[in-house]
């Protein structure tokens, strides 16, 4: 017993598998002989046992692992999304980056919240005073709800009218 040999002879000859679904012959995988023997697939590409893995790449360095339960684990790095605009995101040590050339949109897909349960650290070198709120590091147009403490570390430039029951400047309260 040894390998069983599918061979196209002629100059870049395609393999052609075909099958008959109801009375109907289909072309269910094309290899390309013209094109390193590349698979065309008619239709989906099934792994049906419990955590199957995808591997893509010379040395099998992006993954798809299925986790025999509800969902995948994408491994790999970076993984890249793109369409009209580039985007990315990556992991690395735990940290989760997203960089996208037009802005990032978090949002959930009902009327749920994007939440951060540890410091949300902004960091931009441009201006802040901006009073358009064009290039400043953290914008809302919505406005901004604080349940603690709001700690400036220079400036507070308020437009518009400023409601305090308490305020405490230079040590003196008034």
């Amino acid at each position: 017993v040894g390998n069983i040999t599918i061979d196209a002879q002629a100059n870049d000859a395609d393999v052609i598998i075909k099958v008959d679904d109801n009375g109907s012959a289909v072309t269910a995988v094309t290899f390309d002989g013209s094109d390193e023997g590349n698979a065309l697939f008619v239709n989906d590409i099934k792994l049906i046992s419990d955590s199957s893995v995808l591997s893509l790449g010379d040395g099998g360095d992006f993954t798809i692992t299925h986790d025999g339960t509800t969902g995948a684990t994408l491994a790999g790095n970076p993984i890249t999304i793109t369409s009209a605009v580039a985007a990315t995101w990556s992991t690395s040590a735990g940290v989760l980056t997203i960089d996208g050339d037009d802005g990032i949109t978090l949002q959930t897909s009902g009327s749920g919240n994007v939440t951060v349960n540890e410091i949300l650290d902004i960091t931009d070198a441009t201006d802040a005073s901006d009073a358009t709120g064009d290039t400043g590091a953290l914008r809302t147009e919505g406005g901004a709800s604080i349940a603690k403490k709001l700690y400036v570390g220079t400036d507070l430039d308020v437009d518009g009218t400023a409601e305090l029951d308490n305020i405490t400047i230079a040590g003196a309260q008034g």
